[in-house]
């Protein structure tokens, strides 16, 4: 949160690729500006925050390769 820069996500996130963060509308860099942790859920910024800043992170999932080279019946 706010005070500790930490930031648990719902789900694993294959690395930090498939993480993007943003503060007050700014985009972040990986691996510059936040950090996936070796448990693949935590986002740790390297900024502080002040409580009226605003965070949001969006993580997606990985699509198998299997998946991308099927045909889909219509």
């Amino acid at each position: 949160g706010v005070n500790t820069g930490r930031y648990v996500l719902s789900r694993q996130a294959l690395n930090s690729n498939y993480v993007w963060v943003e503060v007050n509308g700014k985009p972040l860099i990986a691996e510059v500006d936040y950090k996936l942790d070796n448990d693949r859920q935590t986002v740790r910024l390297a900024q502080r925050l002040t409580e009226t800043d605003n965070v949001v992170i969006t993580s997606i999932e990985c699509i198998s390769r299997a998946l991308l080279n099927s045909t889909i019946p219509e």
